[in-house]
Order: C-alpha cells, then sequence, then structure tokens
C-alpha cells in the first residue's frame, strides 16, 4: 500500500503571484535589463517619485532627468547609482543612503537603496540588476533635529557658569560640561561611568554614592549638599540636583543633573557666624563694662567742666548707640535665620496702630509732627505676632516723623486686599532717590537728609522690618517722589506667619 500522500505542486504558482507580492511591497522595487532600461517598478516606487509609468518603463535609467548625491551633501555621479553599479560590475551593492532629486517632486527623496546583479540562465552573464530601496526621509529628519537638539544642549551647557551633567538609567555618567569638570576636578573621560564618584570627598563619598543609588533604582528625583576634592587638594562645597529625563520616543533615558558651587557662600556664612559670634561674646561684655563704668560715674559729672561733660555725654551715646547695634544684628540674624520664635494670636489692626501712634507721640512729640491713624474697618484682625508687628509700626513710624518738616502729617492705614492685610505710613518729608527704593531695606543704609546717596550707618530698622515681615508672609516696599513723600507698605498674608 502506498502511504505517500498525493502531491499538488504546482511550480507556475509562485511566479504567477510574483507580481502581487511586489506590489504589495512598502518598499520601492525596479528592475533594469541588461541595457540598464527600466522594465519594472511596483506601485510603491510609482509613488515616491510620483511618476507616469507609461512615461518612465523602457527608458535608460541614466538618461532620465534625475540627479543624486551623498548624505554629506556631495554631488554624485548617475554611474555610480547602486542599481547601475550592479550592471557594470556583477556584484552586490548597499545599503546606501542617496538623496535623489527629480522633477516631478519638489523636495528631495532620502532613499537607503540596495541593488543585486541578475544574472542570465547560465550564470557567467548579468542580464540586468534589481533595486530595494526604502524611503528614510522622515527618519532622517528625525535624526537631524535630534542632532541639532543635542548640539543646542551642548552649546548651552558650554556658555553657563553651573556644572550640567547627564547620565543613564543606571546611573552612569555620559555627558559632563566644561563647568561641571571645573568644579569637581576631572576630565570629561575621568568623570564618565561612575568616574565621577572619584572627585567627592572621602568623608561625603559613602553617603552621595549610597543617595545616588537609591536614586538610580527610585527613578525619583536627587538633591544633595557635599563637597568634591582636586587632585591638588582643593575642597569645592557644591549642592547636586538632578530629575528623570525622557528619550524622544518617551522611554526613560536617564537623568540630568547640575552642581552649583557653593563654597564662597559657604565662606561667607562661617564669617558671618564668626562676627556674629564675636559681636555677642567678645564685643558684648566689654561695652557692659563700660556702660557700668559710666553709669558709676555719673554723680560725679557735676565736678567736670564744660568740656568734660561734652566728653562724657559723648561716651554714653557712643556706648548706648554700639548697645543697640550688637542687639540689632543679633535679632536680624535670629530672625532671618528662623531662630526668633513668633508667638502667633489674632490682632486688632486698628488697636495696634493706635499704639504704634501713641509711642512715637509719646518720644517725638516735640518734632510738630502729626501722627493720624485713619479709620479702616475697626473688625479687621490679622493672625500674627503682635509684638513684632508693633516693632514694624514703630519703625516705619518714626522714620517718617524724622523724615518729616514740623507741621506736617503722617497717616497710617490698613485695610483688607484679598488674601493679605495691607499696612500703609505715609509721610509729606523729603522723599527718597529712586535708586534708594530698594537699598534701603539692606542693612547698614540709609538716607541721609540732603544727600541723595544711601551711606552705611547704624540703620538696621528697615532690614529688621523686612525680616518680621517675611517671617509672617509678607512683603514690604516704599514709593516715594523726592520732595514730595513717601509711602511704605507692608503685607501681611491671611494665612499667617510661616512656621
Amino acid at each position: 500500500m502506498n502511504d505517500t500522500p498525493s502531491r499538488a505542486y504546482d511550480p507556475d504558482f509562485l511566479v504567477d503571484r510574483m507580481l502581487d507580492v511586489v506590489g504589495a511591497l512598502d518598499e520601492g522595487f525596479a528592475v533594469l535589463d541588461a541595457e540598464g532600461v527600466i522594465q519594472f517598478m511596483n506601485p510603491a516606487t510609482v509613488r515616491m517619485f510620483s511618476v507616469d509609468v507609461e512615461g518612465v518603463l523602457g527608458y535608460p535609467l541614466i538618461d532620465l532627468p534625475w540627479e543624486i548625491e551623498g548624505p554629506d551633501g556631495r554631488q554624485i555621479s548617475k554611474e555610480a547609482h547602486p542599481s547601475l553599479l550592479a550592471l557594470a560590475d556583477g556584484r552586490a551593492h548597499g545599503p546606501e543612503v542617496l538623496g535623489v532629486a527629480v522633477p516631478t517632486l519638489t523636495d528631495k527623496l532620502w532613499l537607503e537603496v540596495t541593488a543585486r546583479p541578475l544574472l542570465t540562465g547560465d550564470g557567467d552573464s548579468v542580464g540586468g540588476s534589481v533595486a530595494l530601496f526604502r524611503d528614510i526621509g522622515a527618519q532622517r529628519a528625525a535624526e537631524h533635529a535630534l542632532r541639532s537638539s543635542e548640539q543646542r544642549f551642548e552649546t548651552l551647557t558650554s556658555m553657563v557658569p553651573v556644572g550640567i551633567y547627564q547620565t543613564d538609567m543606571r546611573g552612569q555618567c555620559i555627558y559632563a560640561n566644561d563647568a561641571w569638570c571645573e568644579i569637581a576636578g576631572l576630565t570629561p573621560d575621568e568623570a564618565m561611568g561612575d568616574g565621577w564618584a572619584n572627585a567627592l570627598h572621602p568623608d561625603d563619598r559613602e553617603r552621595v554614592w549610597n543617595e545616588w543609588e537609591a536614586t538610580a533604582k527610585s527613578g525619583g528625583e536627587f538633591r544633595s549638599e557635599f563637597r568634591y576634592r582636586h587632585p591638588d587638594g582643593e575642597v569645592r562645597w557644591v549642592i547636586g540636583a538632578a530629575i528623570p529625563h525622557d528619550s524622544v520616543n518617551g522611554d526613560p533615558a536617564g537623568f540630568l543633573g547640575s552642581v552649583t558651587d557653593v563654597t564662597d557662600q559657604k565662606a561667607a556664612a562661617m564669617m558671618k557666624d564668626q562676627l556674629i559670634g564675636l559681636v555677642s561674646h567678645e564685643l558684648r561684655a566689654p561695652l557692659v563694662a563700660i556702660g557700668g563704668a559710666l553709669a558709676y560715674l555719673e554723680p560725679q559729672t557735676s565736678d567736670l567742666d564744660e568740656r568734660g561733660t561734652q566728653l562724657y555725654n559723648m561716651a554714653v551715646r557712643n556706648t548706648r548707640f554700639l548697645e543697640r547695634l550688637i542687639s540689632e544684628m543679633l535679632e536680624i540674624e535670629r530672625m532671618e535665620g528662623g531662630a526668633a520664635a513668633l508667638k502667633v494670636t489674632s490682632v486688632s489692626a486698628a488697636e495696634l496702630m493706635a499704639e504704634a501712634a501713641e509711642l512715637i507721640d509719646a518720644v517725638q512729640g516735640d518734632a510738630g509732627v502729626t501722627i493720624d491713624v485713619l479709620e479702616g474697618d475697626p473688625a479687621l484682625q490679622v493672625d500674627a505676632d503682635r509684638d513684632r508687628l508693633l516693632q514694624v509700626l514703630t519703625n516705619l513710624l518714626s522714620n517718617a516723623v524724622e523724615c518729616s518738616s514740623p507741621g506736617s502729617r503722617v497717616t497710617v492705614e490698613a485695610e483688607r486686599d484679598q488674601r493679605e492685610v495691607v499696612f500703609a505710613v505715609r509721610d509729606q518729608g523729603r522723599g527718597i532717590p529712586e535708586d534708594l527704593t530698594e537699598r534701603i531695606f539692606e542693612r547698614f543704609v540709609r538716607v541721609e537728609p540732603g544727600h541723595e546717596q544711601g551711606r552705611p550707618g547704624a540703620g538696621l530698622g528697615l532690614a529688621i522690618a523686612r525680616a518680621i515681615v517675611a517671617r509672617h508672609g509678607g512683603r514690604i516696599w516704599v514709593e516715594s517722589t523726592v520732595g514730595q513723600g513717601s509711602a511704605f507698605y507692608f503685607t501681611v498674608s491671611d494665612g499667617g506667619p510661616e512656621a
């Protein structure tokens, strides 16, 4: 019994369906005969070149009006087209990237071309060639856009003074700009991979490495303060930060980070701490002793002549000035550093302004300046440290009186503006030059009568006022016209002061 299955092989089946297969390709497909004459083009080729098949078939490829160039823009002769080269030498050519310009298209067509020779039946000669080509215009445009983006990124990062670096998802460095290399004390090659960790100070290395590894695993954000140590021993303090970033297709690509050199700021902060310590301990004690000695000598001043009395009074005034200066310096440091605790209560704005006006009138009433508390909402309340806001108001009112002429008027008022309460102190004094309206809130800057420039001085009141207002979530500013007066404003947030 014959168990061989029945055979229904049709040798002509593939030949009959070949045109259907070629016609279904998305890639271009064309056939030349041995003379280089175009004998076949599939529909994809017709669409790519937007040509009339009947106007092309039967014509030599080299005689058609087209030009080609390489990926670098260099013109290439038609004879160097892979299809014609395959005819000439009987070998396969490509894949090769070519830019093809034809009259039927406005833009150049970028193709990836591969060509093979078609041998005759005896295999001894070339009977034609077949070419397969793929439109890579969109891919090329995307690659060009990516290269342009990378060039812009590198150009920008080379211009900024901040260290910029890039890593893969494992946290391995793949890019570091010149500023990063200068800050870290490494060359770009030394920074690649995990080589960047060699720049870390030995005392910080394990901590930072663990923090960075945890960030790389979690895909979260990185932020840390640490030190780099250069090969010559120089130490740089930095704040490092990094965030995840995606590739062009949206997949996680790695991290983009920065390091900011804060060495100078750290040194300044250390010097400031040393200065505050000096002021607090080394200067305050001698001043207390001087003040005590002057108090002891006071009963005996009646025996002094006029010059001796002047010198004694000068010593008392300057001792009190220095005591006040030291107290204000320490106060502003505590306030800006958050060390001064706020005692927050619900405060009546009207009562606060009335008390501030009474205090200034009691001290400076002989200046001949009237302080008016303008009527507003009597129920207006703010959540604040009462004594601190009173300090701000008395400072502003005192300055306004000092800057005003006898017989003039100073006003103080408060009103609600959305989620803030705005206090205003206005005077009719000499005003403040425009170039000083920002600087007067800085330390040791004040406006002297008759002068257009601020000069260093003992005036820390406005700097302290700014620190107090900032702790209450508000802001302080001045609007002024020289010769017409000034208006100082400060706000207190409805949300209350910061913790």
